[in-house]
């Protein structure tokens, strides 16, 4: 289990990182935020056809909830969860946190065509412990939500770094301008900072920021969610699922926090904003929840077995659904249009 576990986290570390690292210097682009367009209707009096673009956000963020979901099927499945337990908690789970990711951002940012990964956090959290102990009645089985809700911060953590490559696409969730910046962070940001081209990107047409330097937000949240859910992930498979609940839990929103006094975008009114106090309030739970929770130590850790468990059929479909309505719901673009102008290359006889 030791050279497993070593191998399976020393290769998903070199490997990420590296994915990670190219996504965060690309991704700023122009040619980075459409990724196709699609012809629905032609409009005779211009001769266009007037399109649906398609984004490399909605991807990414499929790709990153895909890839979540995935760590936490192999996590549960290490630790001897049924197949069945882990797809109704799984679908469960995804459902809420998907549907609160479109309601909370309409309830705090007062706009139709936005989500809130802090809002499907927030409710996933929250809301799946009632969900275990609702299907362990309902069922009869004994399930451990400190293991359920362990493996799901892990999850969250890999998978939300991976989505935020998608706001790095789109333009937003983007950091204030290093010109504003004062004091060590003013040095630092100098160094290290991001820019934006495209005038369809979030923080050209919302704050008129193309082009300039900005705190890299996204990039500095991909990077830290992403491998502290590795680190989760390590602390999972040998069995100190407390410390990988609570160091996943605590960091992603303990940054939450902190990353939102870095932004410039829209968060909602008050000094303090909404996705702040509910990031607290995850804060608070989580400690809460260990406090009352049972620490009975799990032996028998498979990784293989868990393996084995994500690379089977009906897990494969539910993940492939799962993508493809997360780019459905996501990747199809409501602010922006396009029109298209067909023609031939040349005719061949």
């Amino acid at each position: 289990m030791n050279l497993e576990t070593l191998f399976f986290t020393a290769a998903a570390f070199l490997i990420v990182n590296a994915v990670l690292l190219a996504g965060c210097r690309i991704l700023s682009g122009e040619k980075w935020q459409i990724m196709a367009s699609i012809p629905i209707w032609f409009d005779n009096d211009s001769g266009f056809w007037h399109g649906v673009n398609l984004t490399y956000y909605g991807a990414l963020l499929a790709n990153g909830t895909v890839l979540g979901t995935s760590l936490f099927i192999v996590l549960t499945g290490t630790a001897g969860i049924a197949a069945e337990d882990i797809f109704f908690i799984t679908l469960s789970t995804i459902t809420a946190s998907t549907i609160a990711a479109k309601l909370v951002a309409r309830i705090v940012e007062k706009k139709k065509a936005t989500f809130t990964v802090a809002g499907s956090a927030f409710t996933g959290l929250l809301i799946t412990p009632i969900f275990v102990w609702l299907y362990g009645n309902f069922t009869g089985r004994n399930l451990s939500t400190l293991i359920l809700m362990s493996a799901l911060a892990v999850g969250y953590a890999f998978g939300e770094g991976f989505g935020r490559l998608g706001c790095i696409s789109f333009g937003c969730c983007y950091g204030k301008p290093v010109s504003q910046m004062e004091g060590l962070s003013a040095v630092i940001f100098k160094k290290f900072n991001m820019a934006f081209y495209g005038s369809t990107k979030k923080i050209a047409y919302e704050s008129g920021l193309e082009g300039i330097k900005v705190v890299p937000v996204q990039a500095m949240s991909v990077i830290l969610y992403v491998n502290t859910g590795i680190i989760g992930a390590l602390l999972f498979l040998y069995g100190h699922f407390v410390y990988a609940f609570l160091i996943c839990t605590l960091v992603t929103f303990g940054w939450r926090i902190i990353a939102e006094f870095l932004r410039a975008d829209y968060r909602g009114a008050g000094s303090f904003s909404a996705y702040q106090k509910m990031a607290t309030v995850c804060i608070l739970f989580s400690v809460i929840f260990i406090l009352f929770t049972d620490h009975e130590p799990l032996y028998g850790l498979n990784l293989v077995r868990g393996l084995e468990n994500l690379w089977q059929p009906e897990t494969l479909l539910l993940l492939q659904f799962l993508w493809l309505f997360l780019f459905i719901f996501t990747g199809i673009s409501r602010v922006t249009g396009s029109r298209l102008k067909l023609h031939l290359k040349g005719y061949m006889i």
